[in-house]
């Protein structure tokens, strides 16, 4: 793009870089199969939908991240790997009438994928993303495994007591209270080749409800979603349940829950103010919770006014309803909302040299305090003239 240069009294006109070119970038290329039926039968009261697909995704483009020494220009797109996606959709609806005064419709709708990461190129084979404070790298995504999938180290307990540690594998700040770590390579000492995967953030499947119900003038609709199997990488407790960060804002079970010599059950590691590898200093599967959910959308119950009555006033139509969204969810997940933003990187982001991406955009399945939606109430009045 055109530049200036020169001193404070004069203008030299120039070029400067905005993004540097890539001429060894392509296409992002899809491959989509798929079959399937659609049926309406018994005299149109049964709608029945169901699809088997398997989508290929070939030379994903990321936004590359080279060395800061080739300046400040923006960094090119490069062709990172690809993926495969494979799953069914399928949908029933059923229209009802009890009598001419009663009409009813339900439909559900159900969904269930599987990702894998078919291949990374480079010498890495994989690439992180989530990236934040003082714990690394989140997520990883490898070759054989799903997309966006939690890797750091698995908990296997906490120790108990100085000969606990004396007789496990040698790791780094190891102390009474503190988390026991999987020694996964079976080397006898904790270090960063035990990290290994340890959750998924897809779902196993989701689902949806729509019921509806008109009688007479009245009428009632509601539509639920759900999702179950998925995990989620809660990490607000990063900050509410180690004492380190953020003392002034923590966790009840940080206080009446964390080890003591008196209480070895316990879940969360002894209360100290100090960062350490053993406890929060690095990612490990403490975070990881049940995402699994099932949620109210919304709730309308309506009334129709008369035709005849309305025509004497020149109306066509109207209708008078209340309405509630978000009225409920059922969750095991401790976090503000389940349904966290589904933003996983994948077709977009920063990379190092060394397959690392340093990021601090929510990723898939990672709960850096996703706000829930509001429960809102709603009367409104719809005429047509």
């Amino acid at each position: 793009m055109p530049g200036i240069g020169g001193s404070a009294s004069s203008v030299t006109q120039g070029f400067s870089y905005a993004t540097y070119a890539n001429p060894n970038s392509k296409w992002e290329s899809d491959l989509i199969s798929n079959v399937g039926f659609d049926a309406t039968i018994i005299h149109n009261k049964l709608d029945v939908t169901f699809e088997v697909y398997q989508k290929k995704i070939n030379d994903l483009l990321f936004t590359d991240q080279p060395p800061a020494v080739v300046g400040g220009a923006s960094p090119p797109n490069v062709n990172i790997g690809d993926i495969k996606n494979t799953g069914i959709d399928a949908s029933v609806a059923y229209h009802g009438r009890i009598n001419n005064d009663l009409t009813f419709n339900v439909a559900v709708n159900f969904t269930s994928y599987k990702n894998t990461v078919v291949k990374i190129p480079g010498t890495a084979g994989f690439f992180t993303e989530a990236n934040t404070h003082n714990t690394g790298p989140q997520v990883r995504n490898q070759a054989g495994h799903p997309v966006g999938s939690f890797y750091g180290y698995h908990i296997i307990g906490i120790y108990q007591s100085a000969d606990d540690v004396a007789k496990s594998p040698v790791e780094t700040d190891a102390a009474p209270g503190r988390f026991k770590y999987d020694d996964a390579n079976h080397d006898g000492k904790i270090d960063q080749n035990d990290e290994e995967f340890f959750g998924d953030p897809n779902p196993k499947f989701t689902y949806g409800i729509n019921l509806s119900v008109a009688w007479k003038q009245f009428d009632f609709s509601s539509t639920f979603y759900g999702s179950s199997g998925n995990k989620i990488l809660n990490y607000t407790r990063y900050f509410q349940d180690f004492y380190p960060q953020f003392q002034n804002s923590k966790s009840a079970a940080l206080l009446t829950e964390s080890w003591l010599p008196s209480r070895p059950n316990a879940k969360y590691p002894i209360v100290e103010n100090a960062t350490y590898f053993s406890t929060n200093a690095v990612i490990n599967d403490f975070y990881m919770e049940n995402g699994s959910f099932f949620r109210c959308k919304q709730m309308q119950i309506g009334f129709n006014f008369a035709p005849a009555m309305l025509r004497k006033v020149g109306i066509d139509r109207a209708r008078i309803y209340i309405q509630a969204a978000n009225l409920f969810t059922i969750t095991k997940y401790t976090g503000l909302d389940p349904e966290i933003a589904t933003n996983s990187n994948l077709t977009r982001g920063n990379l190092n040299q060394d397959g690392t991406r340093q990021s601090y955009q929510s990723s898939f399945g990672v709960d850096y305090g996703n706000y829930p939606p509001a429960k809102t109430y709603n009367v409104g009045v719809s005429l047509a003239f």
